[in-house]
């Protein structure tokens, strides 16, 4: 288990959102050897008989296990939008010159330092993953016991029939990707209903109503108590505006001398957020918060915790409907009420959520339809090969042209080195012819 206490002390700082990466793949080991050890499970699947297999594709080994089980073709998901350690399993580079890594809190438009840090990050975690990925694969173990070559954990991701992606082109940062990428983000979003009436009657209270959620993982009740007093403390001096605040353990008494306050262990966020009460979330910047309040049109406060959360919340600000801060600056209850005042006193940043909202909602084609109709043709078609780029079995030297980009360097500068030679004689030549006749 991962004690998720300590991750409200965690800074966006690489070296520890890497520690705390270890711990999670240390978790995910332990369960996957207990899946691949499971010979009775690997049984009742087998005679099933499946035609397709669907898996998380941070779940690596699971598309080992595929064939160990009989099924032979398999569509791989993803949980957040395409993270840079996925594109070359597709063939593909990783553009960091402006595709933010998925820990990132850069956007899409870099300084020269977000630029070299993106740079950094990406390759100093493509150098680390090379040791560590079998934490993940179980590379060694499928050697082991099927024998080498039955399974290749390297190209495994990029032979799914098609990598379905929790992103969306009207709301992620735009970049390559492959017909075999699917983005089906909102998929998710359950259909609103009407509030109950003690909910209604919440929003009714005053003219400005503000949702505050931490998500499921990051718990509310762990805040350190700068953090949790400061955000007390904006909801004490914003008499105006109801705050509705999902905390964990509203028996500890936390809040209750607010008046403008109300706790609640659970609350219907997807509806609340449908609600054209509700003014502002203030959220986490999970992808599923960051997808629901980008359908729903609601501007935001991203006060991101750990992992893409950085990421995600650059969204929202890049999208220019919402204002992202540090979760450190909580504990200084004026940055937030700035913060909450900028954009409840500034439409522009409700007319942007809301043209997001629209542009998310007339898609074209829409996420369900996505997602059924290429799970059907993949189950039909089997592994989709004639989707797959060239360079997936390219080297680098014939990826970059670097076998024609040198030799015709080294011939330009033997025929700019032999025209310098001739212009040298020639010069040479005509001072000689003149001090001759001098």
């Amino acid at each position: 288990m991962i004690d998720n206490r300590f991750i409200w002390s965690l800074t966006n700082d690489g070296t520890q959102q890497f520690k705390f990466a270890l711990k999670f793949l240390d978790a995910l080991r332990k369960q996957s050897l207990r899946v691949f050890d499971d010979e009775e499970l690997a049984e009742k699947i087998r005679k099933e008989e499946f035609d397709l297999g669907i898996t998380e594709a941070m779940n690596i080994y699971v598309l080992g296990m595929f064939k160990v089980w009989g099924i032979k073709a398999y569509v791989t998901g993803y949980s957040m939008s395409l993270g840079d350690h996925f594109y070359k399993f597709f063939g593909l580079p990783f553009p960091t010159s402006f595709i933010p890594n998925y820990m990132s809190s850069s956007t899409d438009n870099m300084t020269y330092s977000e630029r070299f840090e993106n740079w950094f990050v990406h390759n100093f975690g493509e150098f680390m993953g090379y040791f560590l990925k079998d934490k993940m694969t179980l590379q060694s173990e499928f050697d082991k016991k099927y024998g080498v070559g039955f399974y290749n954990s390297d190209n495994a991701v990029g032979d799914s029939s098609f990598l379905v992606l929790n992103s969306n082109p009207f709301l992620d940062i735009p970049g390559p990707k492959t017909p075999k990428m699917v983005e089906v983000s909102g998929i998710g979003i359950k259909d609103p209903k009407q509030l109950d009436e003690y909910w209604n009657k919440i929003l009714s209270l005053r003219s400005k109503t503000v949702l505050v959620s931490f998500g499921t993982f990051a718990k509310a009740v762990y805040m350190p108590d700068d953090i949790k007093q400061g955000l007390l403390e904006t909801m004490r001096k914003l008499k105006d505006i109801t705050f509705i605040w999902k905390y964990e353990e509203p028996e500890d008494g936390t809040g209750k001398d607010i008046e403008n306050l109300v706790i609640s262990k659970w609350l219907p966020q997807s509806d609340l957020l449908n609600d054209e009460r509700l003014s502002l979330f203030v959220t986490h910047g999970g992808m599923g918060s960051t997808t629901e309040l980008s359908f729903r049109g609601v501007p935001a406060i991203a006060i991101p915790i750990l992992g893409d959360q950085m990421r995600n919340s650059k969204l929202i600000e890049r999208q220019k409907c919402g204002i992202v801060m540090s979760k450190f600056e909580l504990a200084d209850s004026s940055i937030l009420i700035k913060n909450i005042e900028t954009i409840l006193n500034d439409e522009t940043y409700k007319h942007n959520a809301k043209m997001v909202s629209q542009r998310l909602n007339k898609r074209p084609i829409g996420s369900k339809r996505l997602l059924i109709e290429h799970v059907e043709f993949a189950a039909e078609f089997g592994r989709l090969d004639m989707l797959d780029l060239s360079s997936r079995n390219m080297g680098m030297i014939e990826y970059y042209n670097l076998d024609i980009i040198f030799p015709v360097i080294f011939g330009l500068l033997v025929l700019a080195s032999l025209l310098l030679f001739i212009i040298f004689k020639i010069v040479k030549k005509l001072f000689t012819s003149k001090a001759k006749i001098d």
